[in-house]
């Protein structure tokens, strides 16, 4: 008990130290961490309070800054700007600025395939939350194409990701769309080079 009184009193006098469980995630591929990140995911979707939850993204940012480890910070922010458009339900328009900036960002630095999952949700917003079907097959035809590269070894949510494109196909096949629905349909496959 008396050599863990000295580590309690370290853990409240230096809470950046906290951040420090996410050690192992430092300067690893992908592939090598997506267990970790997923985990640290929920450890910051498990605070209940958003405040507290935005301060200890803030503290692991920090935390990865400190350490030079810039996929570390930007699955971070890539957590919070998809937590807040899907489960935070911020306005509409914050969101798309966000989840675009996100895209933009992660365009230029792609890390950890965060263009990827920034164009699959991306995606989702225009599914989900917009229901502006077509924007959305633009965005999933950049994710397709984006995966097209990748390898399933490097990329572990690629099967995921393509499972969610096949869906998003099928489910327009039977989606009433408003006009006449064969010339609509027709046209959204000559636009985005669509076979059904």
């Amino acid at each position: 008990m008396w050599c863990l009184k000295p580590f309690l009193l370290l853990v409240f006098l230096f809470p950046e130290a906290a951040p420090v469980r996410y050690e192992h995630l430092l300067y690893k591929p992908y592939a090598e961490k997506v267990t970790g990140v997923h985990a640290m995911y929920k450890d910051l979707i498990d605070i209940p309070d958003s405040v507290l939850r935005a301060e200890r993204a803030e503290e692991i940012k920090v935390f990865a800054r400190m350490h030079k480890d810039r996929s570390l910070e930007l699955n971070v922010d890539f957590f919070l700007v998809f937590w807040n458009t899907f489960y935070q339900r911020q306005p509409k328009e914050i969101s798309l600025r966000k989840l675009t900036e996100q895209l933009e960002l992660t365009t230029r630095e792609n890390v950890d395939f965060l263009r990827a999952r920034s164009l699959r949700a991306l995606a989702e917003f225009y599914w989900k939350i917009e229901k502006n079907y077509e924007l959305a097959f633009e965005q999933y035809l950049l994710l397709d194409k984006e995966l097209s590269s990748a390898k399933s070894d490097d990329y572990p949510e690629m099967a995921g990701d393509l499972m969610q494109i096949g869906k998003a196909y099928y489910f327009s096949r039977t989606m009433p769309w408003p006009g006449n629905t064969s010339e609509k349909q027709s046209c959204c496959r000559k636009r985005h080079s669509i076979q059904w």
